[in-house]
């Protein structure tokens, strides 16, 4: 079955190759289809039929039928009608694969330099592991993947560095398609610590995970914004989250009212407000789409 275009709206076969049939999944925000390097990497490979690809729009506004004239025919796009947070995005792009697609690969609309991972891990034929992850920097800081220390999670220094109990963060995560048929994203989480979530759930099932060292995605996670009305915002997803993640026990809801402080007090300094302090004692979660 052959690529369908992406106003069909029906499921699109996977290409395949020495094995892999893939599927790139990418959730967008705000920004134009257009100017996202992974999308402008997937236009430049219309004629290629290797991988097919999965743009869900988490957005309040749906990409204009101008915007999305670039995708290319290997691809779909779906509008969820409002932000409903990354797993809903991620499980329904899920949804949406057909029984060739053997591999899922997960990126952010701003991961840069894709192409080279992508084709190594199309010319390996075999992942080998169930989930296979590359090297994901942010300028020399190795942000993916992590040592996981109880509640704590710590980058590592250098590369091939032995992280022990791990995590990582999905951008350039490529996960075979079997591991889903007993693992999700986990909606209760909107935006933060899904990552963390889904790798535990995933380890916890049996998963096996490779570290592919030798190949590298470039990232930039800055949260920093002048706009004190979108950090707020943005602190009460992140608020919710942790204490989501770390649960009611006594010792969860203490690392969470820690970590949820520290940046409380950072955004208190810096936006000169004591409204950020004002949501880390309050019990009130964020309560719909248009407050995040």
């Amino acid at each position: 079955m052959m690529e369908r275009s992406v106003e069909s709206g029906k499921p699109v076969t996977g290409p395949q190759r020495a094995g892999i049939s893939l599927a790139v999944v990418v959730v967008r925000y705000k920004k134009a289809i257009r100017d996202m390097p992974v999308v402008q990497y997937a236009a430049a490979l219309e004629s290629d039929t290797k991988i097919r690809w999965i743009i869900v729009d988490n957005s309040p506004a749906e990409a204009t039928m101008d915007d999305r004239a670039g995708l290319p025919a290997n691809s779909r796009y779906m509008w969820l009608g409002a932000n409903r947070g990354l797993p809903k995005a991620y499980n329904a792009a899920l949804t949406h694969l057909d029984e060739s697609t053997t591999h899922i690969c997960f990126l952010d609309q701003d991961t840069k330099a894709v192409g080279t991972y992508l084709q190594a891990i199309l010319d390996r034929g075999d992942c080998g592991s169930d989930i296979v992850l590359p090297v994901v920097v942010s300028g020399a800081v190795i942000l993916s993947p992590c040592r996981r220390t109880g509640p704590w999670y710590r980058p590592v220094r250098w590369r091939g560095a032995i992280p022990g109990p791990m995590s990582w963060i999905n951008s350039g995560m490529v996960v075979s398609a079997k591991v889903f048929a007993s693992t999700r994203f986990d909606e209760r989480l909107f935006l933060d610590y899904v990552d963390h979530r889904f790798a535990l759930d995933a380890q916890r099932a049996g998963a096996s995970v490779d570290v592919r060292w030798d190949l590298a995605l470039e990232q930039d996670y800055s949260r920093e914004t002048d706009d004190v009305d979108a950090a707020y915002r943005r602190y009460l997803i992140f608020r919710d989250d942790l204490r989501t993640f770390y649960g009611p026990g006594v010792s969860g809801r203490l690392w969470a009212m820690g970590l949820t402080l520290r940046r409380a007090l950072v955004a208190t300094k810096k936006y000169r407000t004591r409204r950020f302090l004002a949501a880390w004692t309050s019990g009130r979660r964020t309560a719909d789409a248009a407050e995040r």
